[in-house]
């Protein structure tokens, strides 16, 4: 069984309808019932300063959910004709933005980088010993993407929440193009030696005047992408979400889920890891230490900017919810169970919040 749950406006019409046209506003679906009756503060730019509202719920089989019925019986669509058509362009031109940052990032990758001048008494900077990668690419990259990928798919299996589910990829995959994007640009840019670079040079530790590198010319130009730490942006791009994520959903920062250790925890646990990513760059001499945080303050911010276009704050109370599009529409082209401009926020009475909530 699944409920469908609805506001009715009383006490006055709303700022965008007239009286007789004051009709149920669809809240959401939630599989346990509200508490049917429950008296509502009014909320700004639904109802006006003298309005109230009431929960409304019909009880109908999966897939043959039926809306309430006003008092004249008809249910009228304050959607605009063209609604469903914008939101398709919009999520189109989502999906474009994403392709078109990530074929720049592979672009970048095969760009030659600056060739950053080095002074014979800075030459001991980049002397380390070559060493493998304690975190390999090839590892780091896809989990920094199926991690998150599958934290967003358990929360859809507890929540049966697609709209949350697409936010979440939305706002992960947004992060991760972001983060791919501006750190190959600053590579590419910047052209700093990393601190094998020497060896990377020259192979048979035999060094010319001229700086002229003797290596594999593919190697010596990975040598010069040492500025900032591709492995840290995209640990704290990928895991970084995962906290921001999992701290929305458990509240972990706000009142409802504090004193509960073992949710901290759990939260924190992913920057742990990409703490630990982060440190390994020094320690295989891949990376400067400035190389290293300057990557994992901009994969953050990176992650960050992007969570916060999709879902509140970690702190505020209905941080567990994504924001609501306003006039969104189901289509075929995104993943989405928003059929109205419902406000979807917490609904809180003048002491504690429904229970649905």
């Amino acid at each position: 069984m699944e409920v469908e749950c609805y506001q009715l406006f009383e006490g006055g019409a709303s700022k965008t309808q007239p009286p007789e046209q004051v009709l149920f506003r669809r809240i959401g679906t939630r599989a346990t019932a509200p508490t049917c009756g429950d008296v509502l503060r009014p909320h700004h730019g639904l109802l006006n300063e003298n309005g109230k509202g009431r929960i409304n719920c019909k009880v109908a089989e999966k897939d043959q959910i039926t809306r309430p019925s006003s008092a004249n019986g008809q249910i009228k669509d304050r959607m605009a004709p063209n609604s469903r058509l914008v939101h398709c362009a919009n999520c189109f031109l989502g999906v474009a933005v994403r392709v078109i940052l990530f074929v720049v990032f592979v672009q970048f990758e095969r760009t030659q980088p600056f060739k950053r001048k080095i002074h014979p008494e800075e030459l001991w900077l980049y002397k380390n010993p070559p060493t493998k990668d304690y975190v390999p690419a090839s590892i780091l990259l896809p989990a920094a993407f199926f991690v998150p990928f599958t934290v967003i798919c358990l929360n859809f299996l507890v929540s049966h929440d697609r709209y949350d589910f697409s936010q979440g990829i939305s706002a992960m995959t947004l992060s991760l193009g972001l983060n791919g994007f501006l750190t190959s640009l600053l590579k590419v840019t910047v052209g700093r030696p990393r601190p094998d670079f020497y060896y990377r040079c020259f192979p048979d530790g035999k060094f010319n005047e001229e700086f002229d590198c003797t290596g594999d010319p593919r190697v010596v130009n990975e040598g010069r992408r040492s500025f900032p730490s591709g492995h840290s942006s995209f640990a704290f791009a990928g895991f970084g979400f995962v906290f921001l994520y999992l701290a929305a959903k458990l509240h972990v920062f706000n009142e409802r889920g504090r004193s509960q250790a073992w949710r901290l925890c759990l939260t924190i646990s992913p920057l742990v890891i990409a703490a630990v990513v982060a440190i390994s760059r020094t320690c295989d001499y891949h990376h400067h230490w400035e190389d290293v945080t300057i990557g994992s303050i901009l994969g953050m911010l990176v992650t960050y900017v992007s969570y916060r276009q999709y879902f509140p704050s970690i702190f505020a109370s209905n941080s567990h919810r994504p924001y609501s599009n306003r006039n969104l529409q189901t289509s075929s082209c995104c993943i989405s169970n928003i059929e109205d401009d419902a406000e979807q926020k917490p609904l809180i009475d003048d002491e504690k919040e429904t229970k649905w909530i």
